[in-house]
């Protein structure tokens, strides 16, 4: 399955990633990196009847200092829209807030991928920013949207 997303071209753009060619080899040495990363986590996101994956979710450059790190999720397009995104998320913040005591998670899109805005505008992640012609893809430059969910306020009354 981490194959077969790898090695979709327009999924990769969408997750704002360069598309390479990926064997088998190369998707484990991924893997691998991103499981041995320390200011990372990586889960695969499974049909709770099957067990098949469906997809994965990350959060990496995680800042224990400023309690943050930075989302990447992404649903194989045919399980898109069923729920796993929702549940997956419900289940990383609630992990990330007991483990790491995080406070804000925030993520990057393409300004023009409606469906994730509207997903992710659903769940309380709010925009923040625009980086103007920010990634390049098929002979063009697009703009980047920057989103995040504050878990709650920092108090910063000190």
């Amino acid at each position: 399955m981490l194959t077969a997303l790898r090695n979709d071209i327009d999924l990769q753009a969408l997750l704002l990633a360069v598309p390479k060619p990926n064997t088998e080899q190369r998707t484990r040495d991924w893997l691998n990196r991103r499981l041995d990363d320390p200011q990372g986590v990586f889960f695969i996101i499974c049909d709770r009847s099957s067990n098949r994956g469906v997809g994965f979710i990350q959060v990496v450059h995680i800042e224990l200092l400023h309690r943050r790190g930075e989302l990447g999720l992404c649903i194989e397009p045919s399980e898109q829209g069923k729920g796993y995104a929702t549940a997956a998320l419900g289940l990383i913040e609630r992990y990330l807030q007991d483990v790491f005591d995080l406070r804000k998670l925030t993520l990057n899109v393409l300004a023009s991928n409606e469906n994730a805005i509207g997903f992710y505008r659903g769940i309380n992640y709010s925009t923040v920013g625009t980086l103007k012609q920010h990634f390049y893809y098929k002979q063009t430059f697009h703009d980047v949207l920057v989103m995040e969910k504050l878990f709650f306020a920092a108090d910063v009354s000190r």
